[in-house]
């Protein structure tokens, strides 16, 4: 809390400061009255840094947006479609092998644990010889007759 007083005192301090100096060197070439110079200055401190600031969050928000978006992008790329196992209804979740796969349901909110099962099998090429699937299907249709 002290230190958001800290903050507010130095925030105004410097636009006081920057106002005085600014009024100071106008009054100086123009000779325009100090006081109104001076509030004119202040006011535009402030209307400039709210604009900054304004700027700035919503530069901020939209590329918050994108990179939200772009993460559930990849995890729609590493979903899977899944049942809970309380109630057996069907939630889409992403899956990771990096943490742990699980999940509160959405329709009975029970928490839900998702285990990967990794296999292996041989590389198979599609359009290679297939003269061995023909020979069985031939034999089959001929048994069939």
């Amino acid at each position: 809390m002290l230190d958001i007083f800290k903050q507010i005192l130095s925030s105004l301090i410097k636009t006081l400061l920057i106002a005085g100096i600014l009024t100071s060197i106008i009054n100086y070439f123009t000779g325009a009255g100090y006081i109104e110079t001076f509030t004119a200055l202040i006011c535009i401190q402030f209307v400039a840094s709210y604009i900054w600031k304004s700027s700035a969050r919503f530069i901020l928000e939209s590329k918050l947006i994108d990179e939200e978006t772009k993460r559930l992008e990849l995890y729609a790329m590493q979903g899977t479609d899944v049942t809970c196992s309380h109630c057996n209804a069907a939630a889409f979740i992403p899956v990771r092998f990096d943490e742990d796969n699980s999940f509160d349901c959405e329709m009975c909110g029970k928490p839900n644990s998702v285990y990967l099962d990794v296999t292996t099998a041989q590389k198979t090429t599609v359009g290679g010889d297939t003269s061995k699937i023909n020979k069985i299907i031939d034999n089959a249709i001929k048994d069939e007759s």
